[in-house]
């Protein structure tokens, strides 16, 4: 692929190198397959807004499988239209896809009304009082931020757009404004995740017909558009770590080809600077960071180049310390103080408790210890670890109930094509439009539920078409190694791993889901290489 030279020659590349890209290709295959299975035949929703409780519906399997063969046809008509290679046309394509994009979501942000609320609502307030010179949430047990303190980097990216937009003297509420910003990032993302596919995208490919299908799956993503109305960590975050996958692919592109320190430099600042920016918007892009390290370790055993020992500590350096130093800037100016915060430990034990809105959900149960244990993180370790090992025993008895729980807890994060996004969205400040109010409380709920569901499909199956080519190429050495194009999919399975033991919530898998969408498309294109 473009990120290698394509002169290295498999002999050339080291055994542990040619086995780890070999056996990620297999694996994935396998993760793949399971998700377009489960999604092809289960379904989870809610239809209550206000009280948000999952259920699940068992679907038969050929509508789904008519619905998809109808959509690969069309893609498969896509491609006669824009399988040619036109630099001119796809330069129009892309312009306008960015176009409908934008308009969408800022259509949204004006007829949609939607507000923050819950925690995002706590967040824009502090951001709000910070851009003001107000730091009075910077205190002891009365503060939020006492119990979730990552939250500090998203209230500081957004009080400097709120202090410029106060600035302005309109009466208008600041978070429309950052719907906007996030309708820019949404397009953001897309740019360069689209280049990042130029680079990735295998020679025995039309290049061209799979950029176009990615912007076509872009631009049919509704959760993703929707996902712009929603202001807290996730379209930023989306952003940061497309920009990060983008700068490694340039960075690996650049040392497997022997370029010039000097040369290879910026992309890997690019790399850095990315990931530890979204880590300040969104603190489990911690999970990326896990993957982008086996990616650089990986580069690092075929190449030997030190550059990359040196990536590799930066981004994990900064990406650790980023929100720790900004507290303590906080703290240094405001004269307040935090308390550590909720301990992970107690998300875990959190993921393995029933809620109200399903398997291993949101309860209380972290806040709940956090306070009652006076704060003392060693003290609510200790009650977490408890309430681990209660759930542990209690699973080792009821064996069968252990099963259901953990499907109900994949099911509800990965057979969700919604992502909870009307859930997220549905606050509103009032004079939202009829067409929109009946996505959340009327009738077209259900049919953009029933057509996230084949969309979801759609993108699973062609992840599972990428990997299955692949392994296909692979064994007939068709294409080079090249373990930097799975940082996507390695991010994904580690967000699967990571919230099938934390708190469970689809909305927690909306931004690795976007990460889907290039493996989607060139799955799709895989069954015609060019058009004449």
């Amino acid at each position: 692929m473009n990120t290698l030279n394509p002169n290295t020659k498999s002999s050339s590349v080291p055994g542990f190198y040619r086995f780890a890209d070999t056996f990620g290709r297999w694996f994935f295959l396998l993760f793949s397959a399971i998700l377009t299975v489960t999604a092809c035949f289960s379904t989870a929703f809610i239809t209550d807004i206000s009280s948000q409780i999952v259920l699940f519906k068992t679907d038969l399997p050929w509508p789904n499988v008519f619905i998809v063969a109808l959509l690969v046809f069309l893609f498969y008509l896509f491609g006669k239209l824009f399988g040619k290679d036109s630099a001119l046309r796809d330069r129009l394509f892309l312009f306008l896809s960015l176009i409908v994009i934008f308009v969408l979501g800022s259509l949204l942000a004006v007829f949609g009304r939607s507000v923050p609320a819950a925690d995002g609502m706590t967040v824009y307030y502090m951001a709000e009082m910070a851009s003001t010179g107000d730091l009075s949430f910077i205190t002891g047990s009365d503060s939020y931020l006492s119990f979730y303190p990552h939250q500090i980097g998203f209230v500081t990216f957004l009080a400097l757009p709120i202090k410029l937009w106060n600035m302005l003297g309109t009466s208008l509420d600041a978070f429309h404004m950052l719907k906007i910003i996030n309708c820019f990032m949404a397009c953001g993302a897309v740019l360069f995740q689209y280049f990042t596919l130029k680079r990735i995208c295998p020679d025995r490919l039309n290049k061209s017909y799979v950029c176009n299908t990615y912007l076509l799956l872009v631009v049919l993503n509704v959760p993703f558009i929707m996902y712009t109305s929603f202001v807290y960590g996730e379209m930023p975050s989306v952003f940061a770590l497309s920009a990060a996958i983008y700068f490694l692919s340039l960075f690996i592109g650049k040392v497997s080809g022997g370029a010039l320190i000097k040369k290879q430099i910026p992309s890997a600042i690019g790399v850095i600077l990315f990931s530890t920016l979204a880590v300040f918007f969104r603190k489990n892009c911690l999970v990326f960071v896990i993957a982008l390290s086996i990616v650089l370790v990986a580069e690092l055993i075929k190449t030997k180049k030190p550059i990359i020992v040196l990536v590799l500590v930066l981004t994990v350096v900064c990406s650790l310390e980023i929100l720790p130093l900004t507290i303590k800037v906080y703290e240094g100016i405001s004269g307040g103080k935090l308390f550590s915060g909720v301990t992970p430990t107690s998300y875990f034990a959190m993921g393995m408790q029933e809620a109200e809105r399903g398997c291993g959900y949101y309860n209380g149960f972290n806040y709940i210890t956090y306070e009652e244990s006076g704060f003392n993180t060693d003290l609510a370790n200790k009650i977490s670890r408890d309430a681990i090992l209660e759930r542990l025993e209690y699973f080792k008895e009821h064996p069968d109930y252990t099963i259901r729980f953990y499907l109900k807890k994949y099911l509800s994060q990965w057979s969700d094509g919604t992502y909870s996004v009307r859930q997220s969205t549905w606050a509103e400040s009032g004079g939202r439009i009829d067409p929109i109010q009946k996505i959340y409380t009327g009738t077209y709920g259900k049919y953009l539920v029933n057509y996230c569901d084949a969309y979801q499909l759609l993108i699973y199956l062609g992840t599972f078409l990428f990997f299955l080519r692949s392994v296909i190429s692979r064994k007939k050495e068709k294409e080079p190694y090249s373990f930097s194009v799975l940082l996507g999919i390695i991010f994904i399975f580690g967000c699967f791993l990571f919230h099938m033991a934390w708190e469970a919530n689809s909305r927690y898998i909306f931004p690795c889901s976007v990460f889907f969408l290039p493996y989607a498309a060139m799955g799709l294109c895989n069954y015609k290489t060019s058009y004449k």
